[in-house]
């Protein structure tokens, strides 16, 4: 029984692993924004919320045009502040990383990747890929330390069952 136990824990911990290096390789893009990977939408403010916390708000535009939300990244407000001079009415330009047409009319909200209204930049491209990089690196080491912790403990259980079964023969 218990070297059943081991095997499922040895199993685990390889799923963990294998888990956190496929998060890790496709966060790596989410900083690496460029024109080519994004799409722009032009519509007309409908709605604007502001939820949260005083030290970490969500702010969500709803637009006339599309039936989601468009979110404007934690990492932006954390460095550039709510951008509270939008109102109803105003005509804004976002960008949003390339979608699936199904995806994007399925999703609750849309991340924007860049943000202006007329000739003024809210934030750019470059602001976002700036801003999340910051944030990204935090949680990059931190699933690789959690990738690498776990492959060594699934080293170390496999090991360990190897001893075992030698020790049974």
């Amino acid at each position: 029984m218990k070297q059943k136990r081991r095997l499922i824990v040895c199993g685990l911990l390889l799923y963990l692993c294998v888990g956190m290096i496929g998060i890790f390789i496709t966060s790596y893009g989410a900083d690496k924004q460029t024109e080519e990977t994004t799409t722009e939408y032009i519509s007309t403010i409908s709605d604007i919320i502001v939820t949260g916390s005083e030290e970490n708000p969500v702010f969500q535009i709803y637009t006339q045009e599309y039936d989601h939300w468009w979110s404007v990244p934690e990492s932006i407000i954390q460095y550039m502040g709510v951008p509270d001079h939008l109102k109803i009415g105003d005509r804004i330009i976002v960008k949003v990383e390339n979608v699936d047409k199904e995806v994007m009319d399925e999703a609750a909200f849309i991340r924007i990747v860049s943000l202006r209204r007329d000739k003024e930049v809210i934030f750019s491209l470059d602001d976002y890929n700036k801003y999340t990089g910051i944030g990204m690196d935090d949680a990059r080491l931190g699933m690789l330390t959690c990738a690498i912790i776990s492959f060594g403990a699934f080293l170390y259980y496999s090991k360990l069952l190897e001893r075992i079964k030698s020790k049974r023969k």
